[in-house]
């Protein structure tokens, strides 16, 4: 089970940081019930992906907060969840990798995710990986004629992650 907690901070409070606990009277809500459940912010594993959303219905105009979650019902656990995303560029040009090179994120346990950067304009050289549970990953990837190159990446981090890939020296034999 992972807790939710909802703070307000309506009121001009003696430390600005601190919030009064709304935790109980927010309306929260699941995305998909079928994988996430969720009641006064405690939110029950199933299987899946969902956002849970707190609203604040004391004042209609207030705010709400997200947060994306991934169950695993197997083990009956929920993790908040990241988006992973960043660029794959080649050198010397720092271009971006449309199209062609394949990103493959790898858990601590050797499970993989692969995407390959498209070819739109606007995004070339471009990935996401998301729903993604924190922990510590390795980053791998590969363009043919370029050398592939790995990173580690810890989340949870809000910086996007580049990949510099440098060309394959030339065979002169």
């Amino acid at each position: 089970m992972l807790q939710c907690h909802a703070l307000a901070f309506d009121e001009p409070a003696t430390d600005p940081g601190i919030g009064r606990d709304v935790t109980d009277t927010v309306h929260w809500t699941s995305s998909d019930e079928q994988s996430v459940s969720v009641q006064r912010g405690r939110i029950s594993a199933k299987q899946g992906t969902a956002i849970v959303t707190a609203a604040w219905t004391e004042r209609p105009a207030a705010p709400s907060a997200s947060v994306m979650v991934v169950a695993d019902g197997r083990h009956g656990v929920a993790h908040q969840a990241y988006v992973l995303e960043g660029e794959v560029r080649t050198f010397p040009t720092s271009d971006g990798a449309a199209g062609a090179a394949r990103v493959t994120l790898i858990d601590d346990t050797g499970f993989e995710q692969t995407v390959t950067t498209p070819s739109r304009e606007g995004a070339p050289g471009s990935f996401r990986f998301a729903p993604v549970a924190a922990g510590t990953y390795q980053l791998r990837a590969v363009r043919d004629g370029y050398r592939s190159n790995q990173v580690s990446v810890v989340l949870p981090d809000d910086t996007p992650r580049n990949i510099t890939l440098l060309k394959e020296p030339r065979d002169h034999s």
